[in-house]
Parts: C-alpha cells; sequence; structure tokens
C-alpha cells in the first residue's frame, strides 16, 4: 500500500505510481500526472484538457514524469507545463497547493477545450522547496470539496516524507561511495608508483563525491595538453 511504501519504498517513480494510483482510487475517472522541473523547450503548441505549453525565453518548463495513462475520453495529461501557468506560477510562488474550480473559465488556460471541471497542483517539498507536482484533473465536478482537497494534501505530504526520506538515503549511500573512494586513494598514495593509476583513483574520489561531475587528468603534449584519464 502507499502507506507502507512512504516509510519503506525508495525508487522515486515507485512512490510516484502509488501515490498516483491512491489518487485515482478516489478520483476513478480523473487523471493524476507527476511533474519535475526541466530546462528543455517543450516544442509543442498548447493542447489537451489542461493545456501543454512552450517553456518561458529560458526553456524553463515542467516535464510530466508518470501519469495515470489515457482516460476513457483518450485523454492524457500534458507532456509539459511552462513555470508561468496557472498550476505551476501559484506553488512555485508559496509552496502550498492550488484548487482550481470551473476550470474552462481560468485566465491563461491556454486551451478551449472543456475535458476538466476542476484541477489542482500539489507541491511535493524537499527541505522547503519545491520538488515536484502532483496534477489532478476532475472531469464531473466544477469544484473541490474540503474531502477531496484533504485528501489531495495527504497524499503531497505522504509523497513529500517519502521522496525526502529517499533523497536523505541516496545522500547516504552517494557519501559512503566517495569515503570508500578517499580511503582508496589514501592507501594507493602510499604504495601506488603510476601516476596515471594515481590520477584515475584521484578522479574516482571526486565523481563519488560529485555525482554528475566530470574531470580529467592532462599531461603536456607540445604546445596542447592531453587527456590521459578521466
Amino acid at each position: 500500500t502507499f502507506t507502507e511504501a512512504v516509510g519503506s519504498e525508495t525508487d522515486e517513480l515507485a512512490l510516484t505510481l502509488q501515490a498516483i494510483e491512491v489518487l485515482l482510487l478516489h478520483f476513478p475517472a480523473d487523471s493524476a500526472g507527476y511533474y519535475l522541473r526541466s530546462t528543455e523547450a517543450s516544442g509543442t503548441e498548447a493542447s489537451g484538457g489542461i493545456g501543454e505549453t512552450r517553456g518561458d525565453e529560458n526553456g524553463d518548463v515542467w516535464r510530466m514524469q508518470a501519469s495515470s495513462g489515457t482516460s476513457p475520453s483518450g485523454y492524457r495529461p500534458p507532456e509539459t507545463l511552462a513555470a508561468d501557468h496557472p498550476l505551476v506560477a501559484p506553488v512555485l510562488q508559496t509552496g502550498q497547493p492550488v484548487f482550481i474550480g470551473d476550470w474552462s473559465a481560468t485566465p491563461g488556460r491556454l486551451n478551449t477545450a472543456q475535458t476538466f471541471g476542476a484541477v489542482a497542483s500539489v507541491p511535493l517539498l524537499i527541505a522547503g522547496t519545491v520538488r515536484g507536482m502532483l496534477i489532478v484533473g476532475l472531469r464531473h465536478t466544477k469544484s473541490w470539496s474540503e474531502r477531496d482537497q484533504a485528501l489531495a494534501r495527504a497524499v503531497g505530504r505522504g509523497l513529500s516524507l517519502a521522496l525526502e526520506r529517499s533523497e536523505r538515503v541516496r545522500q547516504t549511500e552517494e557519501t559512503a561511495r566517495a569515503q570508500d573512494a578517499f580511503m582508496a586513494l589514501t592507501e594507493a598514495v602510499g604504495t601506488q608508483t603510476s601516476v596515471l593509476a594515481l590520477a584515475e583513483q584521484a578522479i574516482e574520489v571526486l565523481q563519488a563525491h560529485l555525482p554528475g561531475a566530470t574531470a580529467s587528468f592532462q599531461v603536456p603534449d607540445g604546445e596542447l595538453w592531453k587527456a590521459r584519464a578521466w
């Protein structure tokens, strides 16, 4: 169950899919999607009931990572939402959920199709920062009851706690890998005579401590520098 997963699961996608499943058990004919920030341009004009949009001039968009899939009506949540979209901008400004009734009359909706009557965007917070958003669209009502809002908030809080725990586990594992790599380098310094081998281990330490970083060991080669390890 989602409650059990919140306390034990560390895979972000698995957690998100379970949260979406909980929402759709309560809103069976509706749609839900999970969005993360992306700097890639969307490349798609407005379409769909929520309104798919291009990013701003900096290419800042929120890209769907998981969803409830295609609905019986054939509608699928939009792949991307711009940072100034009415479901995104207020959440980024306040860090609080946004519940919008009568969606078809909402300014900036960027679409004429009356697919949803009410929509919501629930932020997922890690250390007070918006890490992602759960966006839910309701088809058969133009308002959010207090009960439905409370459920969406509870799912958002539970997923936020689970993602924050998952992030702590990831950081702990990265720190352990970095420490192991540093210890290996320290031991090698006393015995290893190959400069290239030491350079390779030094690079390993850097990459273990800084995931995603690139590093290289370069030596003079005439007027240029040539990479010998990376």
